[in-house]
């Protein structure tokens, strides 16, 4: 295969993974406080909660002079609520070097960590032998929902305020013919890790792995993971895809995800623009 031929599968790759990510904000739309817009210029999605992850820019699609002042007006989003916010640029964006130098001028600051797209190559994945102590189970009650909930907030060190949204989201998804799903593992009863996928635009996307600190390197994340693959690919063998962090580079290596592309973060403090 070229490497033209390769550079565009990977490029349409990138852009269904970056699609199924920004649509699976659309399903919280009708959560309280919650607004997701899209048109050709932008999508988006706002609550105003103090989590810049709960206040989002997808993509940014202009190539005019009045790029700065079209910026401006979506950050005015943000500035409004006095909510802090993430401005991505990947796949999806238009010009991204463009927005990028906007962005800076604007005073916005690169995040620390970038989402590293990651796919899997189905030919060297495996699962693992099962971990005796270790018990997975489907996020299907309530109390499941605490537990998931619980570690979600440790991992991504969220506020209540947003684990309360994520609540109701989940409450509402319940039961409902879906393409996702959740699972807790537990260790003598202890939820010590968690994993989840949702199927969308074509990729299967793994995302929400946490395990405690004191519970790791241990395979709990990858059983997680792999239940996850399994459950998913009853949809049938889409591209497994997820966005890691640099802490889990060399498990998600080792189950076979290789590098796709990386979507920069730019982060918007409301105090640091009025």
């Amino acid at each position: 295969m070229s490497d033209q031929k390769l550079a565009e599968q990977k490029l349409d790759l990138s852009k269904k993974m970056e699609s199924n990510f920004v649509n699976s904000f659309r399903y919280i739309d009708d959560i309280k406080d919650a607004l997701f817009w899209e048109d050709q210029v932008s999508a988006g999605f706002v609550t105003g909660y103090a989590d810049s992850f709960l206040n989002l820019v997808f993509r940014f699609n202009s190539n005019s002079a009045n790029i700065n002042s079209e910026i401006q007006q979506i950050l005015k989003h943000f500035t409004d609520l006095q909510c802090p916010a993430s401005w991505f640029i990947g796949a999806h964006t238009f010009n991204p070097e463009m927005v990028e130098n906007t962005l800076k001028n604007l005073g916005l600051k690169k995040a620390a960590l970038a989402y590293s797209g990651m796919v899997l190559d189905r030919s060297k994945f495996q699962y693992s032998q099962s971990l005796p102590e270790l018990r997975i189970a489907n996020v299907e009650s309530d109390s499941r929902i605490k537990d998931f909930l619980k570690l979600l907030q440790i991992g991504f060190n969220m506020s209540d305020q947003s684990i309360k949204f994520f609540d109701s989201y989940m409450q509402n998804r319940l039961g409902k013919p879906q393409r996702e799903g959740w699972f807790v593992g537990y260790v003598n009863g202890i939820p010590v890790s968690i994993s989840g996928y949702f199927i969308d635009a074509g990729v299967i996307m793994i995302h929400s792995v946490v395990t405690l600190p004191e519970y790791r390197r241990k395979g709990y994340a990858r059983m997680l993971n792999e239940i996850g693959i399994f459950e998913s690919s009853k949809f049938g063998e889409l591209p497994v895809t997820l966005y890691g962090s640099k802490m889990g580079e060399n498990l998600y290596r080792n189950m076979g995800f290789s590098d796709l592309y990386v979507m920069e973060n730019y982060l918007f403090e409301p105090s640091v623009h009025q």
